[in-house]
């Protein structure tokens, strides 16, 4: 039986010789390297990898959105079930902060891509680029502890 790392090498080898091959038919031959940063660039990561993880390191993550902290800049808590996450700064494919167009309200699923850093002592994404949302079929409205009970 593999290992987990022997596996995910074959599973990359795998992949990468698929995509050449599709790829080959329809726009030439890309090299290797292209493939492969194409590759690493759409994987996703968890929440609990991006804390782990090392400053400067671009991470795509999906989770649900927990708290919005800040509408002009877009910082808000996202959590995949592995972890809470703060993004400190949402932006557009063109590197605008437009946190009204995304639509994102707290309970909707985000995905976003972006650098780690941190700040005090705990990893967060900053100026993290919106990928994509899916609207929660639930709206989720600010309740009072004591209006529960």
């Amino acid at each position: 039986m593999l290992d987990k790392q022997k596996s995910h090498s074959l599973l990359q080898h795998l992949l990468m010789d698929a995509l050449l091959k599709c790829s080959s038919q329809l726009m030439g031959r890309p090299s290797t390297s292209t493939l492969f940063k194409v590759c690493q660039l759409s994987r996703k990561a968890t929440c609990a990898a991006v804390l782990a993880g090392v400053d400067n390191k671009s991470y795509r993550v999906t989770g649900v959105c927990t708290s919005i902290n800040n509408t002009n800049y877009g910082n808000f808590y996202l959590n995949d079930g592995t972890a809470s996450l703060y993004v400190y700064g949402t932006k557009d494919a063109g590197g605008n902060y437009a946190w009204k167009s995304f639509g994102i309200e707290v309970g909707d699923e985000v995905t976003i891509e972006g650098p780690r850093s941190t700040y005090n002592g705990v990893g967060q994404l900053k100026d993290a680029t919106f990928i994509s949302v899916k609207k929660s079929l639930i709206k989720v409205d600010a309740v009072e502890n004591d209006s529960l009970l």
